[in-house]
């Protein structure tokens, strides 16, 4: 038996991926039918024109209603999470703030420690060189005196 990749690949992306089947009516069917139904119970109810009229303008209220304190209770939340948000945000920023500080002072120390270590090798080579041209002057100056002696 020879192996087929391709069928191999095209079995794996089906098990992946799997094609949708048509299942019957779906979501939209059921809405499309519940929309006739509403519509159909409305013009054939034993209520007159304006009753009907009514029942709708207050169904419309409650939902405006239920719209706008949903509404009142999304804009609070919202408020909620922005400022929520900004204290945890400038937290960050004082946090960030703080280390940077703490490192700038770090690295200052540390330059200056350099800084001394550096000029104090500095000062022990010019010290040496002194005393080290103070006793060349000091060889050159015997050596003179025994040459002219």
């Amino acid at each position: 038996m020879i192996f087929d990749s391709d069928k191999f690949r095209r079995n794996v992306a089906n098990h992946i991926y799997p094609t949708r089947r048509n299942t019957g009516p779906g979501f939209g069917s059921a809405l499309f039918a519940a929309t006739i139904g509403a519509v159909a119970a409305f013009f054939l109810s034993p209520k007159n024109g304006k009753e009907n009229q009514e029942m709708v303008k207050e169904k419309a209220r409650n939902y405006l209603d239920s719209a706008k304190k949903i509404e009142g209770q999304a804009e609070e939340k919202f408020q909620t999470v922005k400022e929520d948000f900004t204290a945890k945000v400038e937290d960050i920023r004082n946090g960030v703030s703080e280390k940077t500080r703490t490192t700038a002072d770090t690295i200052k120390d540390k330059f200056n420690q350099v800084k001394e270590k550096v000029a104090s090798r500095f000062e022990d080579a010019a010290e040496n060189l002194k005393n080290k041209e103070v006793h060349l002057e000091s060889d050159a100056s015997d050596r003179l005196g025994r040459d002219v002696k």
